[in-house]
């Protein structure tokens, strides 16, 4: 344990998936977990949903041990399975650049979008919402445990089942789902951030998750319907004026907002992409120097890790384009109108077909500010 309690500092800042895979904390995870290695493996070998291994863990008698022995809740088993379901896909992590969360920040999304679009780039990754350098700035919060933490970004783990996977029959007739239909699973969830948080919360060790699970039948179907019957299935489940569980939706819906436009960017802007492989490189350096240069690179591990960075270096966000000028009396002063990420037709007939689309943010009257004419639309979003 002295090693883990040594990771302070810029650690803190790094995304769960890495802080669970420096090897201080890989060493404890196996110690922890030895008696049950071998059934978790077998677990995300075979596709299992969350709740499906939180049925096991009630049936398996070393699971079952370790929920009594620890106290462990439900909590504490989605987590362990959600951190391992990752690691045993190696899933990689993208980072949302500090320009790319500007631009968003400018960009709406319309509900009608199929949710077909609400689909990770990899069927097992991690999504950070900020770079690392800028946790402390983040305007995402998790709820989970009353932590009340600056939320670092979400696992996402999809899965495609031949029929609806094993769920309460009364979730079933809540999310209006079929038993022989095939479903795609998506299971995402929020990681806490230990910075900022008090000395006994603030540790590497800090591995507070708020999960949710959406059941997918029809890739048709608009995505905001689909989010919303699952947040009134959470709030079916929980009495939330006594146990403060309003809030913990209201922070879902927000940071489910998030992700559904990065999902969207994802699935649009392909080319905005730059893998850093620092953790990667420093390990190859690792390999090759001498016994008493190692301590200095392995310190500088601690602090670093593999990313695929999303969206553009710099965004300035449209409402500082806009100069203030003297205009003529009954002139309408440059205003800006929002992006949005909206569906496009193509095609006609039986081969008509969605397809999503980003349309810009925009200055109206922008001839005024610097004597161009404003470009016209050529194409219809709906």
């Amino acid at each position: 344990m002295r090693q883990i309690e040594e990771l302070k500092g810029d650690t803190l800042n790094l995304p769960l998936p890495r802080r669970m895979a420096l090897p201080a904390i890989q060493g404890y995870r196996s110690l922890l977990l030895a008696e049950v290695a071998s059934m978790i493996d077998f677990c995300c070998k075979q596709d299992f949903t969350l709740a499906h291994f939180l049925a096991e863990s009630r049936e398996h008698p070393a699971l079952d041990a370790m929920r009594r022995q620890y106290r462990f809740t439900d909590s504490s088993f989605r987590t362990m399975f959600m951190v391992s379901r990752h690691q045993f896909n190696n899933g990689p992590i993208y980072t949302v650049s500090e320009g790319l969360a500007e631009l968003l920040a400018d960009t709406k999304v319309r509900e009608n979008i199929p949710i077909r679009y609400f689909a990770p780039p990899m069927r097992n990754c991690y999504i950070e919402f900020s770079p690392a350098e800028k946790r402390h700035l983040s305007p995402f919060k998790v709820e989970a445990a009353g932590l009340k933490a600056i939320l670092e970004g979400c696992y996402l783990q999809e899965t495609q089942y031949d029929l609806l996977p094993p769920m309460a029959a009364e979730a079933r007739e809540l999310l209006e789902l079929d038993p022989h239909a095939k479903t795609r699973v998506l299971e995402v969830g929020f990681t806490a951030s230990p910075v900022g948080l008090d000395a006994r919360s603030s540790t590497v060790l800090l591995d507070t998750i708020d999960t949710f699970s959406i059941y997918i039948q029809d890739e048709d179907e608009p995505f905001g319907e689909v989010l919303r019957r699952h947040q009134q299935l959470n709030e079916h489940w929980q009495v939330i004026a006594n146990t403060g569980f309003e809030t913990l939706f209201q922070t879902l819906e927000f940071n489910a907002q998030q992700l559904s436009k990065i999902l969207f960017y994802l699935s649009v802007e392909r080319e905005e992409r730059r893998v850093i492989n620092e953790a990667s490189d420093l390990e190859k350096r690792l390999k090759g120097v001498a016994d008493k240069k190692k301590p200095k690179i392995e310190k500088m591990l601690t602090r670093t890790y593999d990313r695929i960075v999303v969206g553009p270096k710099t965004y300035t966000p449209i409402r500082e384009r806009i100069a203030s000028h003297n205009l003529p009396p009954g002139t309408k002063a440059p205003h800006y109108r929002a992006g949005y990420f909206g569906i496009r037709w193509i095609g006609t007939g039986q081969a008509k077909h969605t397809e999503l689309r980003r349309v810009k943010e925009t200055i109206i009257n922008e001839e005024l500010l610097k004597g161009d004419k404003p470009g016209a639309r050529d194409y219809e979003i709906r």
